[in-house]
């Protein structure tokens, strides 16, 4: 080999690639910044997860009764300065089990044994974060200078659980000095008691399958969707960047496709590559614990339990990553003109997408109402939480609704991008070109499928974040400033913004006479026959959890008499009655009337609706009654027939659920509507009976409402461009 003829080539290559700044960018300016950034706000974010950890206050379930000079000392601590305060608290529980007569020298007494079944329901449901085992005759060693044993029980799965444990053994052991202490006053000649007047053992009651998914639930998340990642990331590149570079990409927009079937090709191909990976990491993990599991022995303390319904369950919320992986990729790698140039344009993206993965391992981290919302983070504790103890079915379906949100947002944008011209074909076209109004026919814009469920989404995150941030702190306030500020306000200025039609985006017209009268009869009686169908339905598909009703109890003010009617009715019936509508019979549903026939409008609008309550046992429910609503301001082509029917259907089953429920018990105890009349309207339930007669006559009713709205509407078209409709006179 000459050396000077390589050495030559070597400073020639060399050259060509230092010129390129984005690559010197990547190479070195990204890891001089991003490393000590990623490292620095790992570090403080753990430090604060860690120290909200021992902050908290910790709960103490105690078995046995409590010694005075503990609560002595526990009083004395809480004299300490803040920072130094242990922050414990004693309680003794309801149907809390007897305490052991005498404890053993260890924790592996039969006594302690007995109580870990009802340890481990305890520190599961969160009413304590660890257990004080206090012996009968511990008051009573102690009086005769003997040695005590007290045990704590504790899960080293549950960050909290650890953290208590620790505080509490803390507290024990100055209780224990403090005993040496009184001993040494009254005695000079001491025994071999006198130096160990109390023995203190902890027991992690973890159970080994606990164990073994809390370690594999800090790693294998992050491995298998750092692989989905990655399996998203090439084909993505060399579908957009690597045929701009090989001038294949003209080639195909010449054929006779359409753009938008071209983008779904491309797009399903990332998505089944990604997925592939997926279903290839799942399956070789399967099999990787199946193997180990088979060698662990039958008393090992760790064990591994990945079943066929934990790998159903990730594998289904793996789609909507892959889907927002896929879209996301396409988008960012469609602005480079060569393969090289989308690399570098994709390594920050990458590195972006770690950081919340990184984040499982953090002390503290759960899976949450708002951690559920955050994309990529919200997957990966989910993953984590399965290997361990399934989390509720609620907050499974919120990880799939948000994840499924952003994706459908991503893939918007993606469609976007590519039908720009301008970046696809490797002009000079920037990312304002993306969200550059276009011209529409008849010099009239007009809402689009795309906008519609961009806003959406959108205004599914801002819910979810925002919304429930201003509720839990004040309801009443907080139900205001969502309704209004989040959502109607947001709605009115991107319709001004946008330079749409108003009157037509929101359907500003009047409905006839019988339109009103239709609307009228159907909320006086659809809370009673859509309440009594969903209800059935519900419990056979997914029965409510008696805690989540009493909690929507709560949270609508229906047993707190503190609240009047009028305050609850204009915040939980008229405000959601306007700001709603706007939002969904208004510009969603606008956008979606000229390209969808009518029932695939209503549907598509009503689940969506549905889906706008978050929770998994209010999806249903709300989805039939937006059907009703929907069908109303379609057929009516008018959004007031909607807001009226939304209206008298909240007010009407909240002041009778609410009347209900104040007759018959004090305001924090929750009871079934009963068969008294209640605000001004027979309630059809007795219990959980229907009672056929009233539930007849409100039946009748309602299907009276359906036959004089579509009476009313005869002469509409089946489907209609609603611009095509001369307004009314009102």
């Amino acid at each position: 080999m000459r050396w000077r003829i390589a050495l030559t080539i070597f400073r020639k290559e060399l050259l060509e690639t230092v010129r390129d700044r984005r690559t010197l960018v990547v190479m070195l300016i990204l890891p001089v910044v991003l490393y000590p950034l990623l490292l620095i706000g790992f570090t403080q974010v753990a430090s604060h997860q860690v120290s909200q950890l021992y902050a908290m206050e910790g709960l103490v379930a105690v078995v046995g009764e409590i010694p005075e000079a503990l609560t002595e000392e526990l009083a004395a601590d809480a004299e300490k300065p803040a920072a130094d305060q242990l922050n414990l608290k004693l309680l003794q529980l309801e149907q809390s089990p007897q305490a052991p007569a005498t404890l053993g020298d260890d924790a592996e007494d039969p006594e302690i044994g007995a109580l870990t079944g009802w340890a481990h329901d305890v520190l599961k449901n969160a009413q304590a974060h660890a257990i004080l085992v206090i012996a009968g005759d511990s008051e009573e060693r102690l009086e005769r200078e003997d040695t005590s044993t007290i045990v704590i029980l504790y899960d080293n799965t549950i960050d909290e659980s650890r953290a208590v444990s620790d505080r509490l053994f803390t507290l024990l052991q100055s209780y224990r000095k403090k005993v040496v202490l009184e001993r040494l006053a009254k005695h000079p000649d001491l025994g071999e008691g006198f130096f160990l007047p109390l023995r203190i053992s902890d027991e992690n009651i973890a159970l080994p399958y606990k164990r073994g998914g809390y370690l594999a639930g800090r790693v294998l998340p992050m491995i298998l969707i750092m692989m989905v990642l990655l399996g998203a990331f090439y084909p993505a590149v060399d579908l957009t960047a690597g045929e701009k570079e090989r001038g294949t990409m003209q080639t195909l927009l010449t054929a006779p496709a359409q753009a938008l079937e071209i983008i779904f090709g491309k797009f399903m191909t990332v998505f089944c590559v990604s997925m592939a990976s997926a279903m290839a990491n799942l399956v070789s993990m399967a099999a990787a614990f199946a193997w180990v599991a088979r060698d662990l022995p039958g008393e090992s303390e760790i064990a591994f339990r990945i079943d066929a319904g934990t790998i159903g369950m990730v594998f289904l919320q793996l789609i909507p990553i892959a889907l927002l992986f896929a879209a996301l990729m396409m988008a960012v790698a469609v602005f480079a003109r060569s393969y090289k140039e989308a690399q570098n344009y994709l390594t920050p993206v990458y590195m972006l997408i770690i950081i919340p993965v990184t984040m499982v391992a953090l002390p503290g981290v759960k899976l949450v109402g708002f951690t559920a919302g955050v994309p990529v983070l919200n997957i990966v504790l989910l993953m984590r939480d399965l290997m361990t103890e399934p989390p509720r079915p609620e907050m499974m379906t919120l990880v799939l609704i948000a994840n499924v949100g952003y994706s459908v947002l991503a893939l918007v944008v993606a469609v976007r991008i590519f039908t720009t011209e301008q970046i696809l074909l490797g002009g000079n076209g920037g990312f304002g070109d993306i969200f550059r109004m276009r011209p529409t026919i008849g010099g009239v814009r007009r809402a689009t499928p795309m906008l519609s469920v961009s806003v959406f989404c959108i205004a599914l995150v801002v819910l979810l974040y925002l919304g429930t941030m201003v509720q839990e702190a004040n309801l009443i306030w907080g139900m205001v400033v969502t309704q209004w500020g989040l959502l109607l306000a947001p709605v009115l200025v991107l319709v001004m913004a946008l330079k749409l039609d108003a009157r037509e985006t929101f359907m500003l017209r009047m409905p006839s006479l019988w339109g009103w009268v239709a609307a009228i009869i159907l909320g006086l009686t659809s809370w009673a026959v859509l309440g009594t169908f969903t209800s059935w339905l519900q419990n056979l598909v997914l029965p409510v959890p008696a805690a989540f009703e009493q909690m929507m109890e709560k949270a609508l003010g229906l047993t707190d008499a503190d609240y009047p009617d009028p305050l609850l009715l204009l915040v939980f019936s008229v405000s959601p009655g306007i700001c709603e509508e706007f939002l969904f019979r208004g510009l969603i549903m606008a956008g979606l009337r000229p390209v969808l026939k009518r029932w695939s409008t209503i549907l598509l609008v009503s689940l969506m609706f549905g889906i706008f309550h978050i929770s998994i046992y209010r999806i249903l429910p709300a989805m039939i009654v937006g059907i009703v609503v929907t069908l109303v301001a379609y057929q009516t082509r008018s959004i007031w027939a909607g807001v009226l029917l939304h209206v008298i259907h909240n007010a009407t089953l909240l002041m009778v659920s609410r009347h209900s429920m104040l007759k018959q018990a004090p305001a924090d105890v929750h009871v079934q509507p009963v068969d008294t009349p209640s605000f001004f309207l027979p309630v059809p339930w007795q219990g959980t009976e229907v009672r056929w007669p009233v539930m007849s006559i409100y039946i009748v009713l309602f299907a009276a409402g359906l036959i004089v709205l579509m009476l009313a509407t005869r002469d509409q078209p089946e489907d209609l461009d609603i611009a095509a409709v001369p307004a009314e006179s009102p």
